[in-house]
């Protein structure tokens, strides 16, 4: 049984490339196709969302003034709070807490989600 590599599965989609500047070609087209599918669009940025980590679960009282980001201002202090961190632009994280969970999600610390900055909104990728 031959073993699978990226090199054999580029040439499985590619086809055996054999002049050099198509392989370049071929490869560069095969890893923006691979990043496109593992990132945001440009319209979905530009809408707020940017994958984040859940970092805490609790209650709004004993986390909202923790966060960089309180999106629910007003909530009551016993209500379900979720804080996640984001990355916007460059190194810098940034935590975003919010009550605006949707009904029946089970989130757990270290999932990986996506977050709305704008809208608060949080989903599952």
């Amino acid at each position: 049984m031959d073993r699978v590599t990226p090199v054999s599965t580029a040439i499985a989609i590619l086809g055996d490339v054999t002049d050099p500047l198509a392989r370049i070609a071929s490869t560069a087209a095969l890893l923006a196709l691979l990043n496109g599918c593992t990132s945001f669009g440009a319209q979905d940025f530009d809408e707020g969302w940017r994958s984040a980590v859940v970092v805490d679960l609790g209650r709004a009282g004993e986390l909202a003034p923790k966060t960089d980001h309180d999106c629910a201002v007003g909530a009551a202090p016993n209500a379900p709070y979720l804080v996640v961190r984001y990355r916007d632009h460059g190194t810098q994280t940034w935590s975003l807490g919010t009550s605006d969970v949707p009904p029946g999600a089970d989130f757990r610390a270290g999932e990986a989600i996506d977050v709305n900055i704008k809208d608060c909104e949080v989903r599952r990728p």
